[in-house]
C-alpha cells in the first residue's frame, strides 16, 4: 500500500483499510520496514532550466580543474536577529511563570533589512562585505562590489589569470559596464548564456549565507544602526569562513561536479542516499 503511494499518510491508510492507526504503524515499521522521512526542499525548475543547469555546471567544473573558483552573491538580512526565519523554543515551567515574549516570536510586517554582497573562493576565503539599505544596481555593483571589493579580494589571495569568477545571475551582474570592466581587467567569468540557472545547492555561498544567518539569529540584541550591523556581520562572516568556508565549498563543489555529469535528479538522489 505504501510502495504504490509513497506520500500516503498512516492516518489515510488506516481509514482506507478500516483498521487503527497503531496497527498500520506497526505493520509499516515491523513488517514492511518502512520509515517516514521529511521531504527535502529543492528548486522548482521551469522550461529548460534543468538541462541548462547540467550543461552549465559541467562547463564550470571543466574550467575549474585548472582555475580557482570564486562565487559572489547577495542576500538580505533583517537588522533584528529574532526576525530571521527558523524555529524558536521556550521551556514551559507553568503558565503563571511565562511572559508573552517567552511564548510568542514577534515579527514586523515590513522588517528593516540590509542588502549584503560578498564573494567566496573555493579555499573558503571571504571578501569584505558590501552592506547597504539600498537595492543593487549595475553602477553600485561595479563600483562598490567589483572595483572596491572583488578585485582587491582576488589580488590578496590569487593571480587574476588563475581564477574563474562565477557571478550570480542577477541582471545587474551582467550589465554592459560590468562585463566591459571585467574584460578590461582580464577577469575570466562565466558568461550569462552559460551560467546555470537555479542551482543554489551547487553554489557554496548559499550554505555560507545560511550559516552566517543562523549565527546572527543567536544574538539577543539587534545592532543600533547600520554601522553597528556592519561590524557584527563582518565578524560573523569572517569567523564562519574560517570555521566552515572550505568544507562548505568542498561539499558544493562535489554537488556541482555530480549534477554536471549525472543531471540534477540522479545527482541529488546519490547525495541524499550517501
Amino acid at each position: 500500500m505504501f510502495k504504490k503511494s509513497p506520500n500516503l499518510s498512516v492516518r489515510k491508510a488506516a481509514r482506507k483499510l478500516h483498521i487503527s492507526k497503531s496497527a498500520v504503524s506497526r505493520i509499516k515499521v515491523q513488517k514492511l520496514g518502512i520509515s517516514a522521512k521529511t521531504m527535502k526542499k529543492s528548486p522548482l525548475y521551469v522550461k529548460d532550466q534543468e538541462p541548462r543547469a547540467k550543461t552549465g555546471l559541467r562547463k564550470i567544473y571543466k574550467k575549474t580543474r585548472k582555475k580557482v573558483l570564486i562565487i559572489d552573491d547577495e542576500t538580505y538580512v533583517p537588522i533584528n536577529p529574532s526576525e530571521l526565519p527558523g524555529r524558536k523554543f521556550y521551556h514551559d515551567v507553568g503558565p503563571e511563570n511565562l511572559k508573552y515574549e517567552h511564548i510568542h516570536k514577534g515579527k514586523s510586517k515590513f522588517p528593516e533589512k540590509f542588502l549584503i554582497w560578498q564573494a567566496l573562493d573555493e579555499m573558503g576565503n571571504v571578501s569584505e562585505a558590501y552592506i547597504s539599505k539600498d537595492t543593487m544596481t549595475a553602477q553600485i555593483y561595479l563600483e562598490e562590489c567589483i572595483k572596491k571589493r572583488l578585485i582587491p579580494f582576488i589580488l590578496k589571495y590569487h593571480e587574476i589569470d588563475e581564477i574563474l569568477f562565477w557571478p550570480d545571475l542577477a541582471s545587474s551582474h551582467y550589465a554592459k559596464i560590468v562585463t566591459k570592466y571585467l574584460n578590461e581587467k582580464n577577469v575570466e567569468f562565466v558568461s550569462k548564456g552559460e551560467n546555470p540557472p537555479n542551482v543554489p545547492q551547487a553554489r557554496g555561498i548559499e550554505s555560507f549565507w545560511a550559516e552566517c544567518k543562523r549565527r546572527y539569529s543567536c544574538r539577543s540584541e539587534k545592532p543600533k544602526n547600520l554601522q553597528g550591523f556592519k561590524l557584527v556581520w563582518g565578524h560573523i562572516s569572517k569567523q564562519t569562513a574560517k570555521d566552515l568556508g572550505k568544507s562548505l565549498m568542498d561539499h558544493s563543489y562535489k554537488i556541482l561536479r555530480q549534477i554536471g555529469y549525472k543531471g540534477l535528479r540522479e545527482a541529488m538522489k546519490d547525495i541524499n542516499c550517501s
